[in-house]
């Protein structure tokens, strides 16, 4: 897998396509801040050996050392799967260095229980359950990597 620095029309593509799961496509909404997840060094895409996206992701500043985490994939992140994880892990924690995050917080369906052990793999905690969430009313969860995390402290 190749990354390269992410930009709107990678969205496009993938929401055109078949996502990793079209039980959980992104609410309309969602099409209207797209442009606020184009953040220079902070957010990227994830392409196949023939160029086609496999998933986007980054990190959103929110306010100085904390940053919101967003990802979204297409049907090729199952055949990636371990790629996208571990470049994940590794973009997360470069953002993390070159921005001096503290913490990157995300939030994950409650009803998409495989994002808890990606969450974890990406060295996140969980921190709560937070009914009702989503923009369509869906319930989330709220998962977090922080500098004191212990399964960060290797990395120092």
């Amino acid at each position: 897998m190749r990354l390269i620095p992410f930009c709107e029309d990678h969205v496009v593509e993938i929401l055109d396509a078949a996502l990793d799961d079209e039980h959980h496509r992104p609410a309309p909404e969602f099409g209207a801040w797209v442009k606020a997840l184009v953040v220079e060094d902070m957010a990227f895409t994830g392409l196949d050996d023939a160029g086609r996206v496999i998933g986007a992701g980054g990190v959103i500043p929110i306010w100085e050392g904390v940053g919101d985490a967003w990802f979204l994939g297409s049907a090729r992140v199952t055949a990636n799967r371990i790629a996208v994880a571990r470049a994940m892990r590794g973009v997360f924690r470069q953002i993390a260095r070159d921005h001096g995050l503290r913490r990157i917080q995300g939030a994950m369906r409650s009803d998409w229980p495989q994002l808890g052990r990606w969450a974890r793999f990406l060295g996140m905690r969980h921190e709560g359950s937070m009914p009702r969430y989503g923009a369509d009313g869906a319930d989330y969860e709220r998962w977090a990597w922080t500098d004191r995390s212990r399964d960060n402290s290797k990395e120092r």
